[in-house]
């Protein structure tokens, strides 16, 4: 991790601000900085105004501050599933970059007739051809260009400088690779499960490669999503046998579900540490926080370990 600069990962959910910050030190990530604060009234990202959203923001920062200065001017931040319009959809590999761009953004309006797709903020990944997707593919993920605007209002008004915004799924699956349950050159599965949103996602070796997200406002409702999606044989050619490891994160993830969800996929999650494989400052250390809460922060870590 040679040149690797200071940074600060924030998760922002409903309730609470996380923030993970990580620096550059002999050529390894130091934990410089584990935080979290709980918004006195929750953020409702659809129904608040943006000078609402921004108050109760600042309002939790300035707390967070209080006990943890950030060292780091330089942020990237985890944003909840539900502000994301993300699909997976074929594409012509011999467009170019920007003719690619507003295909995507025409199926995108036509899949979700209700936005405006000028208002989208959209990246892609492509996916090539494997044993497991059987064409060319790409995975767009869309955010209202608002959502952008609010998070660099906020970042100007504190000067700190706003490098990357990405859903916290994908945030917490970069997480995966300096965990405690790291399973490298393997398909994997990933689950993360946020206020009235499940995402699930399949890897090889650490490189995304198919994703789906679905509401879900009940325990059930996320089960039968889950048995769904492993039953799936026309996007893909992923049979549950062939997955090597299985993980989980999220909010209010509790023993109870990963249980049920355990017993119906007939697949054991991992709740996995984003923190096993690096070193901590003594300032973290001496906050004493609790081990079993570390998987919460995956998507807060992801975002802080990115580079690119």
């Amino acid at each position: 991790m040679n040149g690797f600069e200071n940074h600060a990962g924030f998760n922002i959910t409903s309730t609470k601000l996380q923030v993970v910050e990580v620096t550059g030190e002999s050529g390894k990530i130091i934990l410089s900085n584990l935080s979290e604060v709980f918004f006195n009234i929750p953020l409702d990202f659809v129904k608040d105004k943006e000078t609402i959203l921004l108050a109760k923001l600042q309002s939790a920062y300035d707390e967070l501050k209080i006990s943890s200065q950030l060292i780091s001017k330089t942020i990237s931040v985890a944003l909840p599933i539900k502000l994301f319009y993300i699909v997976q959809l074929p594409f012509d590999n011999s467009l170019l970059y920007w003719d690619l761009l507003e295909e995507f953004r025409w199926e995108l309006s036509v899949l979700f007739p209700h936005i405006q797709k000028d208002e989208l903020s959209i990246q892609f990944f492509e996916i090539e051809k494997n044993m497991y997707i059987t064409k060319n593919n790409a995975i767009v993920s869309a955010i209202p260009r608002k959502y952008i605007e609010l998070i660099a209002k906020f970042c100007k008004s504190n000067e700190l400088k706003l490098r990357f915004i990405d859903s916290a799924h994908f945030a917490a699956e970069r997480s995966v690779i300096l965990s405690d349950k790291a399973v490298p050159r393997v398909l994997t599965l990933s689950l993360h499960i946020s206020e009235n949103s499940t995402s699930v996602l399949y890897a090889l070796d650490f490189k995304l490669i198919y994703t789906n997200v679905c509401s879900t406002k009940s325990e059930k409702e996320i089960i039968t999503f889950i048995e769904e999606e492993l039953s799936k044989e026309t996007a893909h050619k992923i049979n549950r046998k062939f997955i090597s490891a299985a993980y989980i994160s999220g909010e209010n993830v509790t023993t109870e579900l990963k249980h049920k969800l355990e017993y119906s996929a007939g697949i054991k999650f991992s709740k996995f540490n984003p923190f096993f494989k690096i070193d901590s400052e003594s300032t973290v250390e001496n906050k004493k926080i609790p081990a079993e809460t570390f998987n919460s922060f995956a998507p807060a870590a992801g975002i802080a370990y990115r580079t690119d």
